[in-house]
């Protein structure tokens, strides 16, 4: 087990590092900014620095490793030759599996640790019990970029799409504000399904829809609709259903920004000089609703009274 500040016996008194020699730690002459080590903490990197310099691989290397990561979770440097001494020894990467899992519970947003995880799965190749990891990191904060991250490189290094989906849809009922599900729902989808076609374009769209009817703000969705239509290759007629959902909605709530941008976006693709027009208006409309970018619809416009007063003059 790591060592803690109540038991740790330095390994300056250690008899079995007798044989080492401590490689201190240089700031240079006069550093400007001294840093308050602990002694544990220096004491640790010493026989750490000492045991890289000499290429070290041995049992005894790789609790110093532990030592090191337990002093500075962040120290790539550690989780690293920890790396190189496990596969040195052709140790039993079973072990440092639960290893990993108590260390992800305690540092879920560490860069290293996650990497330590792909690197030595890559070469266990037995992601058993992976998922549920990471579904725990994902439960206790939904947005973990790392566990996300992590989640799609597993899914795919190891062909286990069956269920995502099914996941996802769980995510949305508990949140249907999360971000994180639907890029995940469009990952999975664009793996395991021709995402090109109508068929698909036009399910998917219809997804998008029953949750922003449930929350026509929320912009995850309308990002995630508008996502499929602009697919190449483009097709009219999904288009022609955005247009038509993004109306229906506007029939409930006449001020829906999100709704009137996707209008503009179909109005838009137009070499009609009245549905221009109607692009135009829209744009006007934006600018009173979306204040914020009122001077990005102002240029919007000006760009389609460009393309309306070419086609006129053609």
């Amino acid at each position: 087990m790591s060592s803690s500040e109540a038991d740790f016996i330095p390994y300056s008194e250690r008899e079995e590092w007798k044989d080492v020699t401590p490689v201190l730690q240089d700031d240079g002459v006069n550093a400007p900014c001294q840093i308050a080590y602990t002694e544990e903490f220096k004491d640790v990197m010493n026989y750490f620095r000492a045991i890289v310099s000499r290429n070290e691989i041995s049992e005894r290397a790789l609790q110093l490793t532990e030592d090191a990561i337990d002093q500075n979770p962040a120290n790539y440097t550690a989780w690293y030759y920890r790396r190189v001494v496990l596969f040195g020894l052709n140790k039993d990467l079973t072990e440092e599996v639960a290893y990993m899992n108590e260390m992800t519970e305690k540092n879920e947003k560490n860069y290293q640790m996650w990497y330590h995880r792909q690197a030595i799965l890559e070469k266990y190749r037995n992601p058993e019990g992976e998922l549920d990891i990471i579904s725990r990191m994902i439960s206790q904060d939904s947005k973990n970029y790392h566990a996300w991250a992590h989640r799609q490189w597993v899914v795919k290094e190891f062909n286990l799409w069956e269920g995502e989906l099914d996941y996802v849809n769980e995510l949305l009922k508990l949140d249907l504000r999360n971000n994180s599900a639907w890029n995940h729902r469009f990952y999975v989808l664009r793996h395991t399904k021709d995402i090109t076609s109508e068929q698909v374009r036009r399910e998917e769209i219809e997804y998008a829809f029953s949750y922003i009817h449930r929350a026509p703000n929320n912009e995850s969705p309308w990002n995630y609709a508008k996502g499929f239509a602009n697919l190449k290759p483009e097709i009219d007629s999904i288009y022609e259903l955005l247009e038509q959902k993004s109306k229906e909605l506007l029939q409930r709530t006449s001020i829906n920004p999100h709704a009137h941008y996707i209008l503009l976006e179909c109005y838009a693709r137009s070499k009609d000089p009245q549905i221009l027009s109607e692009a135009i208006a829209v744009c006007d409309s934006l600018v009173q609703y979306d204040s914020i970018r009122a001077r990005y619809w102002q240029y919007r416009k000006s760009q389609l009274e460009q393309k309306k007063n070419r086609l006129l003059s053609a």
